[in-house]
């Protein structure tokens, strides 16, 4: 009972969250089953490890299909940023390394930093740009932090956020 209460009111909360929340619920879903892959190739726990690092996966998945491929710059650099967390997430958890999660993690809690930032300054929905006579917000933080082109370096990520209005 008290599953299909709880998935109730999961499935309520997602049923009428604004886009911009949806994506802030999947960042804090990957980054719980990130953790929890971590820990699981930490512990040698195989099953775990297995399945959290497959709903990770699919939770990456999920993020980047939902970027719209428009030849916008900071969506194509986010793309990157998440087709990057997916094949780190997948090669860590073939050779059961936990050491590349805690990079994963932390480029996940920056993501998770700036969407909060954009549904705390825009709780209303983003209008999309189909709407005629209104502003489209964009965020133009998300693609702050690139892939590493060098695995041994580590990527600098400018401090700054902004919305555009």
């Amino acid at each position: 009972m008290h599953d299909s209460a709880r998935n109730a009111y999961l499935e309520a909360q997602v049923r009428t969250a604004t886009p911009q929340r949806l994506r802030l619920m999947l960042i804090d879903g990957a980054l719980r089953f990130a953790r929890l892959t971590q820990t699981a190739i930490r512990d040698a726990n195989g099953e775990t490890a297995f399945e959290a690092g497959s709903r990770l996966r699919q939770v990456l998945l999920e993020l980047i299909v939902a970027i719209r491929r428009d030849g916008n710059a900071v969506a194509e650099r986010t793309l990157a940023l998440y087709v990057y967390l997916f094949k780190t997430a997948t090669e860590a958890q073939l050779h059961s390394r936990s050491e590349p999660y805690d990079d994963l993690i932390r480029i996940l809690e920056i993501e998770r930093g700036t969407w909060q930032l954009v549904c705390e300054r825009h709780p209303e929905a983003l209008q999309s740009p189909i709407d005629a006579g209104r502003k489209e917000v964009v965020a133009t933080g998300t693609g702050a932090i690139l892939p590493p082109m060098n695995p041994n370096s580590p990527v600098s990520a400018p401090g700054a956020f902004s919305l555009d209005a």
